[in-house]
């Protein structure tokens, strides 16, 4: 979704966010505590291997943040996040294993960057 965008060679970039909250519940126990995530949408660059042309697309990432470990899901194997403080100082780096890559902070506010592209993370 975009509103009041200007686009001088007629593209508009779109990116999205979906909270997502789920609790599990059954007769007779108490409902669990909710648990949240952050889905987002970012450009994923794919090469089309059968002509070599670049293609802009978008992948879904999840990020999950408990008890001060923030947790990236939806990566390619191998793919690298850094992890940085709002004032750009590197708290660290993993590499994804079967698509996830976590990494423990201290700090209220992250930036995870995958390539060229940067999500901001509100850590719980």
């Amino acid at each position: 979704m975009a509103s009041d965008t200007y686009s001088k060679d007629g593209v508009v970039k779109l990116s999205a966010a979906y909270n997502i909250s789920a609790y599990a519940t059954a007769d007779g126990y108490e409902p669990s505590d909710n648990a949240t995530a952050t889905l987002y949408w970012v450009e994923a660059n794919l090469q089309n291997t059968t002509t070599n042309i670049n293609q802009t697309a978008t992948r879904g990432i999840i990020v999950t943040s408990n008890d001060g470990i923030v947790t990236l899901s939806g990566l390619n194997n191998d793919e690298t996040v850094r992890f940085y403080t709002v004032d750009g100082k590197q708290l660290g780096a993993a590499k994804a294993v079967n698509g996830a890559a976590s990494q423990a902070v201290s700090e209220s506010i992250v930036i995870a960057k995958m390539g060229n592209q940067t999500i901001k993370i509100a850590v719980k």
